[in-house]
């Protein structure tokens, strides 16, 4: 089990993650495995210096 942070991206008409190499390394992960996904929505911070 792993842990990542990524951006949803727009794929076709629907919405898409890229799993980082490292995490998919670190998983032995290959293309057409089945894996489980825990989503939760991060809020996006904003202030002062803060993009």
């Amino acid at each position: 089990m792993c842990h990542a942070t990524v951006e949803l991206k727009k794929w076709g008409n629907s919405l898409g993650i890229i799993i980082p190499k490292d995490k998919v390394d670190e998983l032995g992960l290959s293309e057409h495995d089945i894996i489980g996904l825990d989503i939760v929505k991060k809020e996006k911070i904003s202030g002062f210096g803060i993009a």
